[in-house]
């Protein structure tokens, strides 16, 4: 009984559990603003997360692939696990909860895969409502921040639009991914020639390609591109009889193109540049001879003279003092230098992204064999470094790595990372699987955009470190994965024809309609 009442309200439940994610997202935003705990806000993703697990593990038919994907990930924590003990573990509690927010991508997915399975179309519809709806959630906060002034910007220099909400890079992924998944299902509505459904739909093309100009990063730029020209193609090749809603689209990633060098995207990457030249000055500055520092790291790197290295160490110690102290404290003078190549260029010191994976990559090779096997704990990238000569104050530098993949890498070593990628390449292989099979069959609107979007998932994943680890931008590549499992292994195309079609309008997805809703 309890069954059946769950199965039947599953649309209802996989919509809620996406639209509150931008809510969640703006309630830690401010939190963090009146100085509240952030942990509030944690446990309710962890009971999130439970109650969504619990749900699907209820109205499961097969139960076996929620024990293996228990045992696997068990089994993966606990090597991990020896892995850090032997190197000395110091903060167990942390290590375990990064560890849920890294695994929360696969068991979302299989919840989601199991409510797919139980409610097949109307879940479906139900995935893709709540993907719209996050996604209007998200403009409206963007908007109301920029109206009352209250938003944080994107850089710190003033520029980008971002909204009441933390991270960067997951806002980055979430508007790049929701966009095209939007349009599509906008695009698959039956009366979706009407006015009403016109009018919303170029309203989020145009609210969209908006706020991902004004986001003001490279990777939301491009996603403009990608969803606009990439829902064109894909319209083109699926229907031909919506080919002026494909030539308006094309026009519009033209238009984006050609406004590439007026952007608030390149602005912000003139001031930075700018900046870096004036910064770079001041560094040349504290290099008493440039050209001989050049000879000397040519000796260096030839062994030709001996006396080269300490006499390049003292002519760059002035510089690495000033722009990484935190690498010379802890790596001395000489492993800092060798660390960035006895560089000069200050672009190198001020990558942040590199500089961790740099740090994470030295972290590595000084540690045990178990520890590139099975990862390091999460408190070995945070160091304390006390007031010296150098450090003008106590200070925490954090070089958690902010690339996702690396990160897997260095957290959970090669066997976490393999782990990882075999889970993401199933899916791919099921797209790939589908295209060979029966291209005319599986190539729809829906799953063209599913393509999109996990493409640009995949690049932020690849670049950024805000999908995989952060459970904001985790859960939207989770409804992409799930959404290509259910268009390829779930959805019955031939009886297409006769099952029931999606609601006329966004906004009557939640109306009964004959007992069904």
């Amino acid at each position: 009984m309890l069954k059946e009442k769950l199965t039947s309200k599953i649309n209802i439940f996989v919509a809620v559990l996406l639209i509150i994610q931008p809510l969640l997202n703006v309630i830690s935003y401010w939190f963090g603003e009146w100085s509240m705990p952030s942990s509030i806000t944690l446990l309710l993703r962890l009971l999130v997360l439970a109650v969504t697990v619990l749900y699907a593990f209820t109205i499961a038919d097969n139960k076996l692939p929620y024990y293996i994907m228990a045992g696997v990930l068990a089994l993966i924590y606990i090597l991990h696990a020896v892995a850090c003990f032997i190197e000395g573990y110091s903060d167990i509690v942390a290590d375990i909860s990064n560890y849920i927010r890294v695994i929360q991508t696969p068991v979302t997915v299989l919840c989601l895969i199991s409510f797919l399975k139980k409610s097949k179309e109307k879940g479906f519809q139900g995935l893709q409502f709540g993907l719209t709806a996050a996604l209007v959630i998200i403009y409206s906060v963007m908007i109301i921040a920029s109206i009352t002034g209250t938003d944080p910007h994107t850089y710190e220099d003033g520029k980008g639009m971002l909204g009441w909400f933390n991270n960067t890079n997951t806002q980055s992924s979430n508007l790049s991914v929701l966009l095209p998944l939007s349009m599509a299902w906008q695009l698959t509505w039956k009366n979706r020639k009407s006015l009403i459904n016109r009018i919303f739909f170029w309203a989020t093309v145009v609210t969209g390609s908006l706020a991902m100009y004004y986001f003001c990063t490279r990777l939301a730029y491009l996603g403009i591109i990608a969803a606009t020209l990439g829902i064109a193609v894909v319209l083109l090749i699926v229907n031909r009889k919506e080919w002026l809603k494909s030539v308006i689209l094309i026009a519009f990633s033209v238009l984006f193109i050609v406004l590439i060098p007026v952007s608030p995207m390149v602005d912000h990457q003139d001031n930075d540049s700018a900046w870096q030249s004036k910064v770079q000055g001041w560094g040349d500055g504290m290099v008493e001879d440039l050209e001989n520092v050049e000879n000397l790291k040519n000796d260096v790197k030839t062994n030709k003279n001996k006396k080269s290295k300490k006499e390049l160490i003292e002519d760059l110690t002035p510089l690495y003092e000033w722009k990484v102290p935190d690498f010379v404290t802890i790596f001395g003078h000489e492993g800092a230098m060798e660390i960035f190549g006895y560089t000069t260029d200050i672009n190198v010191f001020t990558d942040i992204r590199a500089k961790k994976i740099a740090f994470a990559e030295t972290l590595m090779e000084d540690s045990k064999f178990t520890a590139r096997m099975f990862g390091l704990e999460i408190a070995r990238f945070s160091v304390v470094l006390e007031e010296s000569d150098i450090i003008p104050e106590t200070t925490t530098y954090i070089y958690d790595v902010e690339n996702d993949f690396h990160g897997i890498y260095y957290l959970y070593g090669i066997t976490g990372l393999i782990a990882y990628l075999s889970f993401i390449l199933y899916f791919i292989y099921l797209v790939i699987w589908a295209l060979v099979k029966n291209a005319k069959k599986y190539f729809t609107i829906e799953a063209g955009a599913c393509g999109i979007a996990l493409i640009m998932c995949l690049l932020h994943i690849y670049n950024t470190a805000g999908v995989l680890r952060r459970p904001d931008g985790s859960i939207f590549f989770c409804a992409i994965l799930a959404s290509i499992y259910y268009l390829v292994k779930i959805r019955d195309y031939e009886d297409e024809e006769t099952e029931k079609k999606p609601e006329k309008s966004f906004f009557k997805f939640f109306k009964n309609k004959k007992g069904e809703r």
